[in-house]
């Protein structure tokens, strides 16, 4: 292969951190960011923006929900007044029926699929 070869572990991630130390050092922290993913747990979201926060020494720490949900957020805002979903996800368990269109919670919602 010209451009792709097989690399350990180890070596990718060394050439990670040698690409991040060089944006840091050469245009700043605040010219790196971090983006979490909705599908880790609080603990996983708590150590990536520690990472982000320390590591990079950066505050710029977003996460996916803000800009994913924002449509359905605008609806929530709109139907009942408010953004926030309206029950607790463990009221599901309580529910007779539960009706699930176009999503696959154990994959998008892996913390409330336990439920």
């Amino acid at each position: 292969m010209e451009v792709f070869r097989e690399a350990t572990r180890e070596e990718a991630l060394a050439l990670a951190a040698k690409g991040l130390r060089r944006i840091r050092d050469t245009a700043g922290p605040k010219a790196l960011a971090g983006f979490g993913s909705a599908k880790g747990s609080n603990e996983e979201a708590y150590l990536f923006q520690k990472l982000v926060r320390t590591g990079f020494g950066s505050n710029n720490v977003d996460h996916c929900t803000r800009l994913c949900h924002a449509s359905s957020v605008a609806a929530l805002l709109e139907g009942i007044g408010s953004g926030a979903v309206s029950n607790p996800v463990m009221d599901v368990t309580k529910a007779e029926v539960i009706v699930v269109i176009g999503a696959n919670p154990t994959v998008n919602h892996p913390v409330a699929a336990t439920g």
